[in-house]
């Protein structure tokens, strides 16, 4: 551990050294949010699974979500490179202090033919870049994928993107990796994700997702997983904000020889400026883990509202509410979970 401390506290050191000089190509950067929250509804007799909000209920305190510190470094006109430390609430040491772990680091090569960038590395993968930029309420909540853990956001590998014409509204962006996320590989597994963006007028985007993962199975029968995404949105954002996604999952194999898994989910969200500094936002979730017929009871309906304060640019007062409604199991309803939360959003830079 004093080991570990000691080599975050050197790179924090150095690379502030390197950003205070005014010939360095270097810049730190980062953001944090938190809340205090309260847990108002939880359901103590049944065991639910695929819960976004769990814990108990009247649990309380507070608490940081997510901790990002960026350098990010330009080498040359051609190459950027760029190294990313999270920390926060689902990330803990043994000793329940909170976490570090290595989320980007990786290196691009900008024109590395006309138009488009190669990138090696931890990076993110293809599938929020576009989502989360149009939400913008990260802070709140991950998009609907990410926070189903249907996609990780994160993997180590080697990714292409760039855009078809010059005023960019074809864009592309594919990538292989390790399917290990930002863990270390240990297995042959592989997978291969690619996304497309068409933006036909300046305020409106539909971008296509796809994700195809290869996975060990039992007797010959692979649990291969696809995963494919649509997302529609307008976005104007001093006037309305609007999109929508629907992803459809399928495990092949899932319980044995020929039986598949196929998930579905839908996220419809908005956010509509009152103000320079007040904002109000809104989103639904649907989400079935398993759309079978053998599978029940597992569907989830999911409620987030609130609204944005912004003193500063650079720093959001968010108070919020997210009600999940679970489907009924076998004749028992299952109490919604509420929680609430004060929700402070800054970065620096």
């Amino acid at each position: 551990m004093k080991l570990f401390l000691s080599f975050l506290f050197f790179i924090v050191t150095t690379l502030n050294t390197f950003a205070q000089d005014s010939t360095s190509k270097g810049k730190i950067s980062g953001y944090m949010f938190g809340d205090v929250y309260y847990n108002f509804s939880r359901d103590i007799d049944s065991t639910i699974k695929n819960q976004a909000y769990g814990g108990k209920q009247d649990a309380s305190g507070f608490q940081f979500r997510r901790i990002y510190l960026t350098y990010d470094y330009n080498i040359s006109k051609d190459f950027f490179t760029r190294f990313r430390l999270e920390g926060g609430r689902d990330e803990v040491f043994q000793n329940g202090k909170i976490g570090v772990f290595i989320k980007d680091a990786y290196i691009e090569w900008k024109e590395v033919f006309k138009g488009s960038s190669l990138i090696f590395g931890i990076q993110p993968t293809t599938a929020y870049a576009l989502s989360e930029k149009i939400w913008e309420h990260r802070h709140i909540e991950k998009t609907i994928m990410d926070l189903r853990g249907i996609i990780d956001s994160r993997d180590f590998g080697l990714s292409l993107k760039g855009s078809f014409d010059k005023d960019e509204k074809y864009s592309y962006s594919v990538m292989a990796g390790n399917n290990s996320g930002v863990k270390v590989e240990n297995d042959k597994y592989k997978r291969v994700n690619a996304n497309l963006t068409f933006r036909p007028v300046n305020s409106f985007y539909i971008s296509a997702f796809s994700d195809f993962r290869t996975a060990a199975g039992n007797d010959d029968y692979s649990k291969n997983e696809f995963t494919h995404s649509v997302f529609f949105a307008y976005k104007k954002s001093e006037i309305f904000t609007a999109g929508a996604e629907s992803y459809y999952n399928i495990i092949k194999n899932y319980l044995g020889k020929g039986e598949d898994k196929t998930g579905f989910g839908l996220s419809v969200f908005a956010v509509k400026p009152l103000d320079a500094k007040l904002s109000l936002f809104a989103r639904y979730d649907y989400f079935d883990d398993n759309t079978k017929s053998y599978s029940k009871y597992d569907s989830r309906d999911l409620f987030i509202f609130g609204f944005d304060y912004k003193p500063n640019t650079h720093v959001y007062i968010s108070p919020n509410f997210a009600i999940e409604y679970y489907e009924r199991t076998g004749g028992e309803t299952i109490k919604p979970s509420v929680t609430g939360r004060l929700t402070i959003f800054y970065e620096f830079f």
